[in-house]
C-alpha cells in the first residue's frame, strides 16, 4: 500500500481533506498535558505544526524550514505554545535551526524524503516546564500500534485539534503509513503513542493524501533522528543560520539544491 500510496504524496506545510474524527481543543482541560504541541508560524503567512522536545528545542517536519527550496531564516520562525482560540501559552521566537543532511525533495526516492523530512528549530529562550512540558520520543511502534496526532492545520490554525484512536497501517524501512486525518498545516505534528504513564512521539507527520472517502498520512521514526539532530545542533554541524550544503558555506536566503516544497496533487 505504502509504495502506490507514494504516487499521491502531497506536502502538507500549510486544501483540505477529511477531518470527520478530529476534536478540536477548545477549552482549558482539554489542552492539559498538551501544551508542548503549537503551530510554528513561517514568514509570509504560512505555519506548520511543531512539538517541544525540550524546552528550547521544537520538532517539526524539514520541508517546513524551506520556502521554493530557500532555507527560511528560523530567526522569523515563531513558535506558539499549546494554541487555544488563537492564544498560547507561550510563544518564543527561534535563533537557529538544523535538519537531517539527507533531507531532499527533488529525488525520486519518496521514501528517503519521507525518513530525512525532520528538523529542530532551537527557541530564542526556554519554555519553562510549569508552562509546557517537552515529550520524550520513543522508537516502540509498529503496524497495528494505536496513536493519536495533535495538530493545527487549513480551517482550525487557531486551535489545536486532536484526533485518538487512528492506527499505523502499514510500516516499510523506518517510514509508517497512518489512518490519521491531517491537512496543509499538519506537517510536523507529533504522532503520540501511549507508552507507561505519558504518551510519547513515535513520529511526526511529512505528508499525506485521500485514498477515496480516507485519509493516508505518512511519517517517520523520529527517535534516531532526535538524537543525530541534537548532536548536530550542539555541534554546529549543519546548522543555519549558517550551514555546510554538498561542501559549500549556505547562508540563510540561500538557495539550498533540494527541491522546492510544493504541493503534489492527486
Amino acid at each position: 500500500m505504502i509504495l502506490r500510496a507514494f504516487l499521491c504524496l502531497t506536502l502538507l506545510s500549510s486544501g483540505a481533506i477529511a477531518q470527520d474524527r478530529l476534536s478540536e481543543l477548545r477549552l482549558r482541560s482539554q489542552t492539559l498535558g498538551l501544551e508542548a504541541v503549537g503551530r510554528l508560524d513561517l514568514p509570509e503567512g504560512g505555519y506548520c505544526t511543531g512539538v517541544l522536545v525540550d524546552n528550547d528545542l521544537v520538532l517539526t517536519a524539514a520541508h517546513c524550514l524551506l520556502r521554493d527550496g530557500v532555507v527560511i531564516d528560523p530567526r522569523e520562525i515563531i513558535f506558539q505554545a499549546g494554541m487555544r482560540r488563537d492564544e498560547a501559552v507561550a510563544s518564543r521566537a527561534g535563533l537557529r535551526a538544523v535538519m537531517m543532511p539527507d533531507f531532499s525533495l527533488g529525488g525520486e526516492d519518496a521514501l528517503q524524503s519521507i525518513r530525512s523530512d525532520v528538523a529542530l528549530v532551537q527557541l530564542e529562550s526556554g519554555i519553562p516546564l510549569a508552562v509546557a512540558a517537552p515529550f520524550e520520543t520513543s522508537d516502540e511502534v509498529e503496524q497495528g500500534d494505536l496513536i493519536e496526532v495533535v495538530s493545527v492545520g487549513q480551517g482550525r490554525r487557531h486551535t489545536l485539534s486532536r484526533e485518538a484512536g487512528c492506527e499505523v497501517t502499514d510500516a516499510y524501512e523506518q517510514v509508517m503509513a497512518f489512518s490519521c486525518d491531517v491537512d496543509h498545516g499538519s506537517s510536523g505534528a507529533p504522532v503520540f503513542k501511549q507508552i507507561g504513564f505519558r504518551a510519547k512521539i513515535v513520529s511526526i507527520i511529512s505528508r499525506g493524501y485521500r485514498d477515496g472517502d480516507k485519509t493516508v498520512s505518512f511519517g517517520t521514526e523520529v527517535a534516531p533522528a532526535v538524537e543525530q539532530l541534537r548532536a548536530d545542533l550542539y555541534s554546529g554541524r549543519g546548522v543555519f543560520p549558517v550551514t555546510v550544503v554538498e561542501g559549500r558555506s549556505v547562508t540563510v536566503g540561500g538557495k539550498k539544491e533540494i527541491g522546492g516544497a510544493r504541493f503534489i496533487k492527486p
